[in-house]
């Protein structure tokens, strides 16, 4: 596969799973309609849920990772992506340790791209933020700002299957409650399209996910199709220590140009949610 290829894949770390540029050739998950008043989710789930629910603020560090049945020479930050998450609803923060050091950030009514490219001016986009949306504009902070109302997105579109710890794990992660994600709906949530499987972990203690694997086949023109497993863990979790400086741009989206996606119009940048230059 070509490098670029792979940096699309790269980058879709940094967007749970979609990925833009690449035609893809996936087995979605069974599909059948919802059942009245919405998808039946398994008890033990909806106890995890539950304990999500109650959590005031949550900060976590983690990492993307790309592997292919495939062999080929990759630059490292092509194969492992770090990342910080904040979340106090109605706020939510992704920082990504990405070269243009990418940050999501939601008010809980739109959400603001930054991305600062090494000798350019920085770049702000601004989308309003939508049910549909969440995982898609919000990235790994979706996972937490979903969690804080019971996993209420994602399981009115998806349902957690009860399955085994996938092979390999250590310790730590058989001790995960692991649900394997099917779609309940016409149409795939997020999460899940174009991928052939996607399984999570949760945290017993919290109910919070600390990973998510998820496998498709995808293809560019004139080559074989390539099977890519995404996996992203949360490394480090805290509960209750979110700021409201902690849920601020950088101070470079002051410098930034900035768009209304929605719009297409240009927007001066949102100063309310940017933390001041330092004197």
């Amino acid at each position: 596969m070509r490098v670029s290829g792979y940096r699309a894949i790269a980058a879709t770390i940094g967007v749970l799973l979609a990925l833009p540029g690449l035609s893809q050739t996936p087995r979605a998950a069974s599909r059948s309609a919802p059942p009245a008043g919405g998808v039946v989710q398994p008890e033990a789930f909806r106890r995890l849920a539950d304990k999500a629910r109650r959590l005031k603020g949550v900060r976590a560090r983690g990492f993307g990772r790309v592997t292919s049945d495939r062999n080929v020479d990759l630059p490292p930050e092509m194969q492992r992506v770090g990342f910080r998450v904040w979340v106090l609803p109605p706020g939510a923060r992704v920082s990504m340790d990405t070269p243009d050091r990418e940050t999501r950030l939601s008010d809980g009514r739109h959400v603001y791209v930054l991305r600062c490219r090494p000798g350019a001016r920085p770049e702000g986009r601004r989308r309003r933020l939508t049910e549909k949306g969440l995982y898609k504009l919000l990235a790994m902070a979706a996972v937490y700002r979903d969690a804080a109302e019971g996993y209420a997105n994602l399981a009115s579109a998806v349902r957690f299957v009860p399955t085994e710890a996938p092979a390999g794990e250590d310790r730590k992660g058989a001790e995960l409650a692991w649900f394997r994600l099917e779609a309940a709906g016409r149409a795939a949530h997020h999460l899940l399209a174009g991928c052939e499987s996607v399984i999570v972990g949760i945290d017993p203690a919290d109910g919070l996910m600390r990973t998510m694997r998820s496998v498709r086949r995808i293809q560019e023109a004139g080559e074989a199709a390539r099977r890519v497993e995404v996996a992203v863990v949360f490394e480090a979790v805290t509960h209750g220590q979110v700021s409201a400086d902690d849920l601020r741009l950088p101070a470079a989206a002051a410098e930034a140009e900035w768009t209304d996606v929605d719009t297409g119009q240009t927007i001066s940048p949102p100063a309310g949610i940017i933390v001041p230059a330092k004197p």
